[in-house]
C-alpha cells in the first residue's frame, strides 16, 4: 500500500495532442471541448480499474494549454478524489519552478494529492535527480532495482527509516545493505539524513 491506497499496477501515459488532431493554444476552448470529451473516459475506466494515468508533457507551445487542461478536468467532481492522475513537467524549461508552484497551489486547492514527473528531456550530465528511500518505500519497495534503473541519474540520496521517518538504523529496510548495493551499482555521491521532528 502507498501513502493514498493500493499502488496501480498500469501506469499509462497520455498525450493530450493525440485525442485532438487541432490542439492548439489559439483555440483553448475548442482544444478543451474535444480533449476532454476524449479524455474523461480514459480516466473513468482507469478510475474504476486502479490504473494509473500520466499526462505527458509535448511541446512549449503547448505547455500551458496542457497544464490548463489538466487542472480544469481534475478539478472535476469525477476525477477531484481520485489521486492516481499525473502530469509531466520538463525539468531543463526555465519556467519549470514557476510551473512546479503553479501545480502546487492547484494540488492544495483540489485537496487530493497527484503526482508530478520530472523528466530531465536535456542532455546535461548536470541534470540529475534526488533518490529518496522513504518515499520510494512507500511507492512500493524495490529500493535496489527502481535504483538499478535509475541509477546513472541520481545525484543525491536521502534516507530515512519507512514507515517513521526516524534514525535510518530503524524500521523496515536495511540500510547497510540497500547502501552496499547503490555501492555495488557504481553510486559514490552525497548520502543525506531526512529529520523529521
Amino acid at each position: 500500500l502507498g501513502p493514498v491506497g493500493p499502488i496501480p499496477r498500469i501506469n499509462i501515459s497520455v498525450k493530450l495532442s493525440s485525442l485532438d488532431p487541432h490542439f492548439d493554444p489559439i483555440a483553448p476552448q475548442r482544444s478543451f471541448d474535444v480533449v476532454a470529451s476524449r479524455l474523461r473516459p480514459i480516466l473513468t475506466k482507469a478510475r474504476d480499474t486502479n490504473a494509473f494515468i500520466n499526462v505527458d508533457m509535448e511541446s512549449y507551445a503547448v505547455k500551458n494549454l496542457t497544464l490548463d487542461i489538466f487542472e480544469r478536468i481534475m478539478s472535476e467532481d469525477d476525477y477531484r478524489d481520485n489521486p492516481h492522475v499525473g502530469i509531466v513537467i520538463q525539468a531543463y524549461l526555465k519556467d519549470a519552478l514557476a510551473d512546479l508552484q503553479r501545480l502546487i497551489g492547484f494540488s492544495a486547492e483540489r485537496g487530493t494529492p497527484f503526482s508530478v514527473r520530472l523528466v530531465k528531456g536535456v542532455g546535461s550530465p548536470n541534470l540529475k535527480i534526488l533518490f529518496d528511500l522513504f518515499h520510494m518505500q512507500f511507492a512500493g519497495g524495490d529500493i535496489l532495482g527502481r535504483f538499478a534503473a535509475t541509477g546513472d541519474l541520481v545525484g543525491h540520496v536521502q534516507i530515512a527509516a519507512a514507515p517513521s521517518r526516524a534514525e535510518p538504523d530503524r524500521g523496515e529496510l536495511c540500510m547497510d545493505y540497500v547502501l552496499d548495493g547503490m555501492e555495488q551499482h557504481g553510486y559514490s555521491g552525497r548520502i543525506g539524513r531526512e529529520r523529521a521532528e
